[in-house]
């Protein structure tokens, strides 16, 4: 599985560095975090876009597609169907994300469990805070899914012999990455990232999986926070 030392840098601090980082800093509180909302944003995609560059910078050319097994990095950005095609691969996967997400705000209310102060608090607010939201929901599509459905399970699927058992434990690393969320917040993402994985193993393409990744934020932070996260507050939907 090692591919060279940079790519094996890259992977380590992907796989340990990183959740360790989101685990170390889950006890971390910081007083009215919403005044800090713009900020976070701004660091949050300026992160992404760096481990993005790592990983295309460490991108191997004979990373194979995990729907043939035939080595062809490049193919994994691109879309060999028509448009018809990505668009509907794209709202079926952001469609299994809201189920998920559903699925477990009906779990939720039955057992108790709460959305963090943090969740809340990150939610955009005012028309800035709004725009700058949509472009780090953008940054997070991209980047998260070159990362963890790309660069990472191809890393390690000498170890698993298929792709999606080597999303398997990927896809909880992703979920640990947003500890912020609680523990039922690590579990939800985490099946989401491994239905983003099905995605990309259906069709050898990353694109759905952004595009579905992309929305799913965009349409849980902009227009159903209220009813997912139970957000009793003056956020509204309307952008102003």
């Amino acid at each position: 599985g090692l591919r060279g030392p940079f790519a094996s840098v890259a992977a380590a601090v992907f796989l340990v560095l990183l959740p360790g980082i989101a685990l170390a800093q889950r006890g971390v509180t910081v007083d009215d975090p919403g005044d800090h909302r713009l900020g976070i944003y701004v660091t949050t995609v300026l992160g992404l876009g760096l481990i993005a560059l790592v990983a295309v910078w460490a991108w191997p050319e004979t990373f194979p597609r995990p729907d043939s097994g035939e080595a062809g990095g490049g193919d994994w950005f691109g879309w060999s169907g028509s448009a018809m095609g990505l668009a509907g691969a794209s709202a079926l996967l952001t469609a299994g994300g809201l189920a998920i997400s559903y699925a477990f705000r009906a779990l939720g209310a039955r057992l108790g469990w709460k959305e963090t102060e943090l969740v809340h608090a990150v939610m955009p607010v005012t028309r800035g805070e709004k725009w700058l939201f949509v472009v780090l929901c953008l940054a997070a599509g991209v980047s998260e899914e070159i990362v963890f459905r790309g660069f990472v399970p191809l890393f390690v699927l000498p170890w698993f012999g298929h792709y999606m058992l080597a999303a398997l434990p990927v896809s909880l690393v992703f979920g640990i990455l947003h500890a912020y969320q609680g523990a039922h917040g690590v579990a939800r993402t985490s099946l989401l990232g491994l239905l983003l994985a099905a995605g990309a193993a259906m069709t050898g393409s990353l694109l759905p999986s952004m595009l579905a990744h992309a929305a799913l934020n965009l349409l849980i932070g902009l227009v159903l926070g209220d009813s997912l996260l139970n957000a009793e507050t003056e956020r509204g939907n309307k952008w102003t």
